[in-house]
């Protein structure tokens, strides 16, 4: 086996939380009584996150509420819809886990989402078993994607050398972070992302289902 490790995104990856997002920033706006100007590609927040993530946000509406209870409404919003409605993986997914697993890959998930969400979505989804590691952007110690943080630390936990890992990203920042870390990266554009610069991905796929061993051991 040529490479030893692979680890996912979330967001955008796995399934498509970015409407979930934008719905749950749709309701925080609503609480406001503030009309959502959404972005050319239809959602209401920036992909990718990063520092600023909220504070744009704030800007770009004049709203007068703090940060910490901005985000704190936006995630509460956020759960109670996955709960409520629960959530769906893309395709292709579920056979790709079961093959790497199969296979014997350490597989991890490396996510700048706060932890307990991650595994909201995990458990929801009943996957969670699959991963030997998971992720999340919670620590103040390591700064996000498209800082390679996330990365190298999930490399540590897993005991594998950054070079033997691949990583599977949607977002330009996602791969900027695994290429930073000294990883192997595919790109998985979605219909949010496909205009991204992918340039630094080693191979570019339309979906989740394009990805075999032929394909990764190519890498």
């Amino acid at each position: 086996m040529k490479h030893k490790a692979i680890i996912f995104d979330m967001d955008g990856l796995i399934l498509d939380t970015e409407i979930i997002e934008s719905r749950s920033f749709e309701k925080l706006l609503k609480e406001y009584g503030v009309e959502p100007r959404p972005n050319p590609n239809g959602l209401l927040h920036e992909i990718g996150g990063g520092t600023r993530y909220f504070e744009n946000f704030k800007e770009k509406y004049n709203l007068a509420e703090s940060l910490e209870n901005i985000r704190d409404k936006k995630c509460a919003f956020w759960a109670e819809i996955v709960k409520s409605e629960g959530v769906q993986a893309f395709p292709g997914f579920l056979e790709l886990v079961k093959l790497l697993e199969k296979e014997g890959y350490k597989i991890a998930l490396a996510s700048n989402r706060n932890d307990l969400f991650v595994h909201l979505i995990l458990n929801t989804l009943g996957v969670k078993e699959f991963f030997h590691s998971i992720v999340g952007g919670s620590s103040e110690e390591r700064k996000q994607k498209p800082f390679p943080d996330i990365y190298v630390h999930t490399a540590q936990e897993l005991g594998v050398d950054p070079k033997d890992c691949v990583v599977l990203e949607d977002s330009e920042s996602g791969v900027i972070s695994a290429k930073d870390a000294g990883m192997k990266a595919i790109a998985v554009p979605n219909i949010y992302t496909k205009a991204h610069d992918f340039s630094r991905a080693d191979i570019i796929v339309k979906s989740l289902s394009d990805i075999n061993m032929d394909l990764i051991n190519s890498l």
